[in-house]
């Protein structure tokens, strides 16, 4: 009898351990848009031009920024995700010079850190990573930035701040859309190359791929047309922010289907802790499909001739296939996503609440 028990023992030991382990084909992780960490600290001079937005950012993570990533905490608590991606911009920059930037974004990585500490966490260089005060430059991200993301990757080296990581049978590539001189087509084809079998490809970007800015809708990713290309010929979720709003778009031509979807973690757009949310949730509703959008970027490209050039490039996009699209009212918080053999969901968060205000089926594995 004792022996029957010591042999159940072992069985029950290798089942608890294998699902302590994590199933590596169904799992979920959470993601997080533009944080834009600031404080008076990293700004001894003030900005003729951006000093009104600087304060505006130096007042959201006194209060509402700290309470949305407490939100997303609890939510990791709850959920035991993988690993957290945040789509760049994670500071603010604009510093005055490169050893205030490397201050800021080393301050800005463990502050967010805190927040996560025993999960990975994946950051994705953005536009305002890079920008300093009188320049652009990627040296204090090289520096500081990079180095600690190839630590939460187990030591795996970047260049130009992109990298490549494998969950189960699913492909990751993040790619620093902010410098041209990154390549992201070039490390996006290779990538492909060299994982040609894959479930999923997860694209994690700053700068989008197909537009889904009311203002300056062109700011997309270097090469856009060209890697969008190279997704659809895969099963391809595209991961993106930058545009501060809410948006899934999905485009459907002859060689395949793309989605995208924007996401924003902005402090200022959040609502705080209130008895209401944590039981009924916020609403995030549905404010422009594809078709009012496309009309309100021609509308606007058209009235101007310095803007006719980027009038044609949109036009040119909206020739390469369907469109589908929902973009979401002014609102920010965090997302969830569950993959699994069946398909791709995101549960967007937008307050303190356990409900989720949209889930949204992102991908299919037909």
């Amino acid at each position: 009898m004792k022996k029957h028990f010591s042999i159940l023992g072992i069985v029950f030991g290798f089942v608890l351990a294998f699902s302590l382990s994590g199933d590596e084909t169904n799992y979920n992780f959470i993601a997080l848009g533009d944080l834009h960490y600031a404080d008076s600290q990293f700004y001894p001079v003030r900005h003729p031009d951006k000093q009104k937005l600087i304060n505006q950012y130096i007042g959201m993570w006194k209060t509402n920024s700290p309470d949305l990533l407490r939100a997303a905490r609890r939510r990791a608590a709850a959920e035991s995700p993988a690993f957290v991606v945040q789509l760049g911009d994670l500071i603010n920059g604009v510093c005055e010079n490169q050893a205030i930037q490397e201050r800021m974004l080393r301050t800005g990585f463990f502050q967010l850190k805190a927040f996560f500490p025993k999960i990975p966490l994946y950051v994705i260089t953005g536009n305002h990573d890079i920008q300093l005060r009188r320049e652009h430059s990627s040296a204090p991200a090289e520096k500081v930035l990079y180095p600690l993301i190839s630590k939460e990757l187990g030591g795996k080296q970047l260049k130009y701040g992109n990298y490549v990581f494998r969950k189960g049978p699913d492909l990751f590539i993040a790619v620093n859309s902010a410098d041209s001189k990154a390549d992201s087509l070039g490390f996006i084809r290779k990538s492909l190359e060299d994982h040609p079998e894959t479930r999923y490809v997860f694209l994690l970007t700053h700068h989008p791929v197909i537009p889904a800015a009311v203002n300056g809708p062109l700011n997309l990713i270097y090469d856009y047309d060209k890697i969008a290309d190279l997704l659809e010929k895969r099963k391809t979720f595209i991961m993106a922010a930058h545009t501060h709003v809410f948006s899934l778009i999905s485009r459907v031509s002859k060689k395949g289907k793309l989605s995208q979807m924007v996401f924003v973690s902005l402090g200022k757009f959040w609502y705080g802790n209130s008895f209401f949310s944590r039981f009924f949730g916020n609403d995030l509703k549905v404010c422009s499909n594809w078709d009012e959008y496309a009309r309100t970027i021609q509308s606007r490209l058209a009235r101007k001739k310095k803007t006719s050039r980027l009038y044609l490039a949109f036009d040119d996009i909206t020739w390469m296939g369907k469109y589908t699209a929902s973009f979401f009212d002014e609102k920010s918080g965090f997302a969830l996503l569950r993959v699994n053999d069946q398909r791709v969901t995101v549960e967007i968060y937008i307050d303190d609440s356990g409900k989720p205000a949209q889930t949204l089926t992102v991908l299919e594995n037909k």
